[in-house]
C-alpha cells in the first residue's frame, strides 16, 4: 500500500511544479509563468512525465519505511551499561550489565539489574548474586552471576538468564538460570560442561518455547566455533549443534561511525571483529527458530521440532532456509505475525523484515534511524505495544575499539539509555 503521506506529497509536488511552469497566469515580469511561452507542446509533455516520476519516486521513498506510531521516548538513563533487557507482562524491566563495561563512574558494580526508575536500578535478585565475579572460591562461588547477557521473561514470570562466564581474564563455566521475579528464587539451573560451552565460546542470546519446555541459546563463537545449544528443561539435559556455515560470521567488517571494530583472537592478535550466530528468536507458535550471524546479512529459520527431538546435524543443516536480509545486528525480536525487528549497529537504526510469503522473502526496511541509537543492542516488545531498545555504545569499549577510538581505553559516555517507540505490529512480550 502507498502511505497517505506519499499520496499527498507526490501529487502536490507534481501539480505545483507543473503549475509554476505552465498554468499560472501572472502579471509580474518575474513570474515563473513567463517560461510558458518558450516551451513547445513536446517539452511540456516531457516535463509532465518528469513531474509524474516525482510522484512515483515519492511514493517509493515513503514506502521504504514503516513510520513509528509516535516519537522516541527515553525510558531510563543509566550509569551502568545495559546489555540485553526484557520486560514482564506487568511492565517490570530487567537488564544484564554488559561484561565489556562492568562498573559505573563511581565503581559500583552489578551483573543483573531491575530498572526501578528513570535513572535508578537495583541488583537482581539480590546483592549476593551480584558479588564480584570469581570473588568466592569453591562451591559458594557457583551462586554468583559472572557474565550474564541474554535475558527473557517468560509467561510464568520467570526471568531466564544465560551467564557465559566470559569477558573475564580467566573465563568461568557457563550456566543457565531462571529466577521467579516475584520471589527472586531460582526455579531452574543448568551448569554447562565444557563440551557444550567450550573455552572461548560466547553464549549470549536465547529464545524459549512458549510452553517453557526448551531453551535455544546462540553461541556467537568468540574464539571458538559458533553454534546453537539446546536445553531440555524437563530432562535437565543439553546438546549442541555447530560446524554449520550459516552459524558463522560472514567476512564483513563492523564499521560504526567510521570506526572499524576489532577483537583479539585466541592467540591474542588484534583484527576485525568477527562474531557468529547472534541474535536468535522463536515464532509465537513455537514451531520455528530464527537466527543470523552478528557479522551477517542473512536471516535464517529452522524447524524447532528438529532441535527439540535432537535431530542429526545433517538433518538440521539441510532444513535451514533463508528468510531474507538482515543488517549487522546485535539484537532481534519476532512479532506475533512473523515479522522481525533488528537493531542495526552500523546505521544507528531499527529495521524490520517482513514475514516470508512462500518462496518470496520479506522486505527489509528502516523503521527508525536516529543519532541517539549509538549501538542499539537488544530489542524487546512490551505489553503496552511499544518496542524497547537498550543503547549501550559498545563500539566505544576498549575490547572492540582497539583500531578505531583510543586504543585500550573505554570512551563511552554515560548515561546509557533504554528507549521505546510504538509500532503497529503486536509482539511477544519480553521476547
Amino acid at each position: 500500500m502507498i502511505p497517505f503521506a506519499a499520496l499527498l506529497y507526490g501529487p502536490v509536488v507534481a501539480v505545483f511544479v507543473s503549475a509554476v511552469f505552465f498554468n499560472i497566469q501572472g502579471s509580474s515580469m518575474y513570474s515563473p509563468c513567463v517560461y510558458r511561452n518558450f516551451y513547445p507542446n513536446f517539452y511540456r509533455q516531457l516535463f509532465s512525465i518528469f513531474c509524474f516520476s516525482l510522484f512515483v519516486s515519492g511514493c517509493s521513498t515513503h514506502r521504504s519505511k514503516l513510520a513509528p506510531l509516535g516519537p522516541i521516548e527515553i525510558v531510563a538513563e543509566l550509569d551502568v551499561t545495559p546489555g540485553n533487557m526484557t520486560i514482564s507482562q506487568s511492565g517490570r524491566m530487567f537488564a544484564s550489565v554488559h561484561g565489556l563495561r562492568r562498573s559505573n563512574a563511581s565503581g559500583a558494580t552489578a551483573q543483573l539489574i531491575e530498572i526501578t526508575g528513570p535513572a535508578s536500578w537495583k541488583p537482581f535478585p539480590n546483592k549476593a548474586w551480584n558479588r564480584a565475579p570469581a570473588s568466592i572460591a569453591g562451591a559458594a562461588g557457583r551462586n554468583i552471576l559472572n557474565s550474564p547477557l541474554g535475558v527473557i521473561v517468560d509467561n510464568r514470570d520467570w526471568l531466564w538468564v544465560i551467564d557465559s562466564g566470559n569477558f573475564l581474564e580467566d573465563p568461568l563455566p557457563a550456566k543457565l538460570l531462571a529466577f521467579d521475579i516475584k520471589s527472586g528464587l531460582v526455579k531452574f539451573r543448568y551448569d554447562f560442561p565444557e563440551r557444550l560451552a567450550p573455552r572461548g565460546s560466547l553464549l549470549q542470546d536465547l529464545a524459549i518455547t512458549p510452553d517453557g519446555k526448551f531453551v535455544f541459546i546462540a553461541d556467537a563463537g568468540g574464539t571458538s566455533r559458533p553454534g546453537i545449544v539446546v536445553v531440555n528443561i524437563a530432562k535437565k539435559s543439553a546438546y549442541r549443534y555447530d560446524s554449520m556455515k550459516k552459524f558463522e560470521a560472514e567476512d564483513i567488517d563492523i564499521v560504526v561511525r567510521d570506526q572499524l571494530l576489532t577483537m583479539k583472537d585466541k592467540k591474542g592478535k588484534l583484527g576485525p571483529a568477527r562474531l557468529g550466530i547472534n541474535p536468535i528468536t522463536i515464532s509465537a507458535d513455537g514451531n520455528t527458530v530464527f537466527f543470523g550471524a552478528m557479522n551477517g546479512t542473512s536471516w535464517y529459520s529452522v524447524p524447532a521440532e528438529l532441535l527439540r527431538k535432537k535431530a542429526s546435524r545433517t538433518a538440521v543443516n539441510s532444513a535451514i532456509v533463508r528468510e531474507g536480509a538482515k543488517p549487522i545486528s546485535d539484537g532481534a525480536t519476532t512479532d506475533l505475525d512473523g515479522n522481525h525487528y533488528f537493531t542495526s549497529v552500523t546505521t544507528d537504526s531499527i529495521m524490520r523484515l517482513g514475514k516470508k510469503d512462500g518462496e518470496k522473502e520479506g522486505e527489509l526496511v528502516t523503521v527508525l534511524q536516529d543519532e541517539l541509537l549509538e549501538w542499539p543492542d537488544s530489542i524487546r516488545f512490551g505489553a503496552d505495544g511499544y518496542l524497547y531498545i537498550a543503547i549501550n555504545q559498545l563500539n566505544r569499549t576498549a575490547a572492540l575499539s582497539g583500531l578505531g577510538l583510543a586504543e585500550g581505553k573505554d570512551t563511552g559516555i554515560a548515561p546509557y539509555k533504554i528507549i521505546r517507540f510504538q509500532v503497529a505490529d503486536k509482539g511477544q512480550v519480553g521476547r
